[in-house]
């Protein structure tokens, strides 16, 4: 499913895969060889007109009167294309693959103007699309970002998702998924080190065995022992306070900031003087 054009232009349209034909159980295989694109689209139009009155998104008289245009001016659109042969047209499959796939907006053809804020488009097979500000820009592309955990790709048949014939799992993962235990709702405080760090928190750094949990240490001093002992994470000491300054050195200080040459009057702080 996609939502956009060229240029970011708003275009909800759907790319469909099918078997151009029927498989029977016996492999057996029965090609249909002709799709009627008119009554195609009548059926496109009607399910969606449909579809749209039941979520009360368009009135019923609306709909029907949407219904009765003519196909080439209805609004809507379907194409059929040449199926596609396989195993011998790969190539011509991955071209399509990679048509149905593509981005909104690929970011090799995109440019910005850093000093006026334009912000241009320019597909090497088309016109280019300039927008005056990149706040522009950003208006038109978030509304083609899918909503939080919205398929954008879905599968239907054999392969649908509740088959699992899509990605068959090897006898070997089958028999480990069933010897496990279903997880619970916690996850152990190792697994989720592993997941995070790629560090597993009860090997040895030294030995590498494993080791084994005694206890909890909730005390400092306890804490504090077990680093001393393995000779990680422990702070430097606090140094002592200076002692305080003497006579001598408070006079030396008050020679450094004495000016024999200022210009400020004496006495000036005096309140007669002021």
């Amino acid at each position: 499913m996609q939502s956009f054009g060229s240029g970011l232009k708003s275009h909800v349209h759907f790319h469909i895969l099918v078997t151009d034909g029927v498989y029977f159980p016996d492999g057996s295989y029965f090609a249909l060889g002709f799709w009627d694109q008119p009554s195609l689209l009548s059926e496109l139009r009607h399910s969606i007109l449909k579809s749209l009155v039941a979520r009360k998104c368009l009135q019923d008289e609306t709909a029907k009167l949407l219904e009765s245009w003519p196909l080439d001016r209805s609004g809507f659109s379907a194409f059929v294309g040449d199926p596609i042969c396989q195993p011998t047209d790969r190539p011509r499959l991955e071209r399509v693959l990679n048509y149905i796939f593509r981005p909104s907006m690929p970011l090799k053809h995109l440019s910005y103007v850093e000093t006026t804020g334009q912000v241009r488009f320019s597909p090497p097979r088309a016109a280019a699309k300039v927008w005056d500000h990149a706040f522009d820009f950003l208006s038109d592309w978030v509304q083609h970002i899918p909503r939080a955990r919205q398929h954008q790709v879905t599968y239907a048949g054999w392969f649908a998702n509740a088959l699992g014939n899509l990605n068959p799992k090897q006898e070997s993962q089958v028999e480990e998924l069933t010897e496990k235990p279903k997880p619970g709702k916690w996850v152990k405080w190792r697994t989720l080190i592993l997941r995070s760090w790629a560090v597993d928190p009860e090997l040895c750094p030294r030995c590498h065995k494993e080791m084994k949990r005694a206890r909890a240490l909730l005390q400092q001093h306890e804490l504090q022992r077990l680093l001393k002992n393995l000779g990680i994470g422990f702070y430097p000491t606090r140094p002592r306070s200076p002692p305080p300054p003497s006579l001598d050195q408070d006079l030396a200080q008050e020679s450094l900031f004495s000016d024999c040459e200022s210009q400020v009057p004496a006495e000036w702080d005096e309140w007669e003087a002021a």
